[in-house]
């Protein structure tokens, strides 16, 4: 299972006010976001810009 971690999250550019307001505004739990990461599936269901963004970014690294 693919997770989207922090460190993806930085390099698509969110910063953690930003990254905060953006799991709230999808009702999701950002500190077990920072501390465990999200399976993939669960955000490509949001179509979101920046949930796509970052599940290319954890695909392209776990080489799919």
């Amino acid at each position: 299972m693919i997770k989207v971690t922090k460190s993806h999250m930085r390099q698509a550019g969110f910063c953690a006010s930003g990254f905060i307001a953006w799991a709230k505004s999808h009702n999701l739990d950002y500190k077990v976001l920072l501390r465990d990461g999200v399976d993939v599936e669960i955000l490509e269901a949001l179509h979101d810009g920046f949930a796509d963004k970052v599940v290319a970014l954890a695909r392209k690294e776990a080489g799919q």
